[in-house]
């Protein structure tokens, strides 16, 4: 897979894919832009503005090649996983979150 079709991948997933699924199987979240949220702090293992450069470029632009692979598995975990799950990954990104604005 190269960086152009990881990109699209990533996009399928948290743009369209998750949020159907999300209605479907009422997540906690239902917005493509929470899913990116979640996926990309999941990543990270923090709040992904620690990671990456907020604002001028979207972040998944600034991710690897191997970056974008794990965020598309990370997103894939979520559909394949029973709803727990989705709710412990926003659990944990809007702790770092929380994290994060408390040091800023």
């Amino acid at each position: 897979m190269n960086l152009d079709l990881a990109r699209t991948f990533y996009l399928n997933w948290t743009n369209d894919l998750l949020p159907l699924i999300a209605v479907e199987r009422r997540f906690p979240v239902t917005k493509n832009h929470c899913f990116q949220r979640i996926v990309l702090d999941t990543l990270f293992g923090g709040c992904w503005y620690d990671f990456l450069e907020k604002g001028r470029i979207p972040a998944y632009r600034q991710l690897a090649l191997n970056q974008l692979q794990v965020a598309i598995a990370i997103a894939r975990s979520i559909e394949a996983s029973p709803i727990e799950h989705i709710q412990y990954l926003n659990t944990k990104s809007l702790q770092w979150r929380a994290e994060y604005h408390g040091r800023n």
